[in-house]
């Protein structure tokens, strides 16, 4: 009798052992889900972030991109400014030293340098010759064909190079 019992007490034991193997087996299982589970909302989420992050990359970008383009167009205005004024001031000079100068007709004006065309002591006009002003000394040279002219087309030739290209 008593291996009877010790044989129902082995098997007891033993089937006690597999039913808390098989409930740990199914634990771990249920465990192991949740984790693919969580592992699956995290690799989710570090793409939503991923994303979030392109965006956010290139809304950066653009921004910067514009912000650039405006700072070159301001900075371009103010450089046209800058020229006109300077072309005003040239254009009022060279106006100053012509005998009609309400008469005066501009072209090819660029910086301090530029064509003219005004009318004579005769009322009719000469033609288009260059000028140069010269805002260091305040002087304006105007191209002349006469015989006694300084400023013949040889000379302004020479200070055109220097002073225009």
């Amino acid at each position: 009798m008593n291996l009877k019992v010790l044989a129902v007490a082995a098997v007891l034991i033993l089937g006690g052992f597999l039913y808390f193997a098989n409930q740990s087996n199914k634990a771990d299982a249920e465990r192991l889900k949740q984790a693919e589970i969580a592992h699956q909302q995290k690799v989710e989420a570090e793409k939503v972030e991923a994303i979030k992050a392109k965006e956010t990359a290139a809304e950066l970008k653009a921004q910067n991109e514009l912000a650039r383009i405006k700072e070159n167009e301001a900075t371009q205005k103010a450089e046209q400014d800058k020229q006109k004024a300077q072309i005003e001031v040239a254009a009022q000079k060279v106006k100053d030293n012509l005998l009609d100068s309400d008469s005066a007709k501009f072209r090819n004006q660029k910086g301090n340098c530029g064509e003219v065309n005004a009318k004579n002591r005769m009322g009719g006009y000469t033609g288009f010759a260059r000028y140069i002003y010269l805002p260091d000394d305040k002087t304006v040279i105007i191209e002349s064909d006469a015989k006694d002219s300084i400023f013949t087309p040889q000379v302004v030739d020479g200070l055109w190079a220097s002073k225009c290209s």
